[in-house]
């Protein structure tokens, strides 16, 4: 008796748990394919701030190649310059190497200066976004029947209205400054 209701508690829930991955399998995929919708729903309120995401760009680029050209910069005095230094030219070739390091604090300013315009940038763009996403959003709320705000509770409600909008920040700030920079480096 008790075998037989162990081999029918263990079928039962073999097949339960079968059905509950199928239906965690759906679920991922639904959301998967209703998060592609939702980045839709985001592109409008970016669209706004077109002008701004590419000059954000441009400085993004620049900043980044600044960066980049100090190693190079390094790269050619130890590799072209050093060797060819004998006592014949060792002030022309000091002159060069000081020339050079000047050369590489001017790049490492000037990158510097452009990422931080850059980020300045981006969080503006990000606030634009989220403010007009948090007004929409408190737009359609406010249309909301008694019975579909009890449906939804207020929690929820206000949950979406903060912490979601907050992750759409977050997610819009990171697309600009690191998805920016990272193809290029």
């Amino acid at each position: 008796m008790c075998y037989s209701f162990f081999v029918y508690y263990l079928k039962n829930s073999v097949y339960q748990n079968i059905k509950y991955k199928r239906l965690q399998t759906q679920t991922f995929y639904a959301i998967l394919h209703k998060k592609e919708k939702n980045m839709n729903r985001i592109l409008p309120y970016l669209k706004n701030q077109k002008l701004r995401l590419l000059f954000e760009l441009i400085i993004k680029i620049i900043g980044t190649l600044m960066d980049l050209a100090i190693p190079y910069v390094l790269t050619y005095i130890i590799d072209d310059v050093f060797p060819l230094i004998t006592e014949n030219n060792y002030k022309q070739m000091l002159g060069r190497i000081i020339f050079l390091g000047i050369l590489m604090i001017l790049f490492s300013i000037i990158g510097v200066s452009f990422n931080i315009i850059a980020n300045q940038s981006a969080s503006y763009v990000t606030k634009n976004v989220t403010r007009g996403l948090r007004y929409d959003l408190f737009k359609k709320v406010q249309l909301l029947s008694n019975t579909q705000i009890d449906e939804l509770t207020m929690p929820s409600i206000i949950s979406r209205l903060s912490s979601d909008t907050y992750n759409v920040h977050q997610m819009v700030g990171m697309m600009q400054r690191i998805g920016v920079r990272a193809p290029i480096l």
